[in-house]
């Protein structure tokens, strides 16, 4: 049985053209956003407003942080891979995944900055040996902006990074998605395993994050390592590392 990590999307964080970026950001979401024309004209308002937020919000951080987001997410990103790597398993781009139809193939969709327990394959392939078995999914660590961990449990669990699918029977909505819709849960050939394989790691620098609220409201106190769940000793040093790039450090010049 063979394992791909699929990476949704991510930037080359280290060479981020800002004008680029926004441009390329602004129509990434503004395409998720329904038509006035289909009656959901205020849920289009919101979207674009939660757009304009986190691009303020960005545009702030640039200015009065250091790290700067690009760096910061940068470090996010180098820490998750590094989780990655230590699966054993081989990284994949969204642009790539249709190219693996095989039966045999399990596929593992993830955000840039997520991670992975490094014992992961083990768990999906004794998961995956039944045939009947397309999507398997886990009961996954939240580790919220406050960096506070919450277990997230039930069908609930089925978001970022927390689920595999066999290969032939993915699509791409199946694998872009962040929360996969319960029209895609069939208890016949789902399974729901107890064992937390992954965290989901929801950083100050999030588009959760930052789509909702005013940067100086966000970049505030953080919660000890000590709090950090017992199970979750694997991943002890990826936390120390978002905690050290979390220590963001105020410019002495302000706007």
């Amino acid at each position: 049985m063979q394992f791909r990590i699929i990476l949704r999307q991510t930037e080359d964080w280290a060479n981020v053209n800002f004008e680029q970026w926004v441009k390329r950001y602004r129509k990434q979401f503004e395409r998720r956003c329904h038509s006035d024309a289909m009656g959901y004209y205020d849920i289009t308002v919101r979207k674009r407003q939660k757009i304009n937020q986190f691009l303020s919000n960005v545009i702030e951080w640039n200015v009065k942080y250091t790290p700067n987001y690009f760096q910061y997410r940068k470090c996010l990103n180098d820490i998750a891979r590094k989780t990655w790597e230590a699966t054993g398993i081989e990284i994949a781009s969204m642009e790539t995944w249709a190219n693996f139809h095989d039966e045999d193939m399990i596929l593992i969709p993830t955000d840039d900055d997520d991670w992975f327990r490094p014992d992961i394959a083990q768990h999906l392939e004794k998961a995956f040996e039944d045939e009947c078995v397309s999507r398997v999914t886990w009961k996954t660590w939240l580790w919220r902006q406050n960096h506070a961990f919450q277990r997230v449990k039930g069908f609930r669990s089925m978001r970022s990074n927390s689920y595999a699918l066999r290969a032939n029977r993915a699509n791409y909505d199946h694998l872009f998605s962040v929360w996969l819709p319960a029209m895609f849960w069939n208890a016949n050939t789902s399974l729901v395993l107890e064992e937390a394989l992954s965290v989901y790691v929801r950083n100050c620098g999030s588009w959760t994050s930052l789509s909702r609220a005013p940067l100086d409201q966000i970049i505030k106190k953080r919660e000890h390592l000590d709090l950090c769940p017992k199970d979750l000793d694997w991943c002890k040093e990826s936390i120390k590392g978002v905690m050290k790039a979390s220590d963001l450090k105020r410019n002495v010049k302000q706007f």
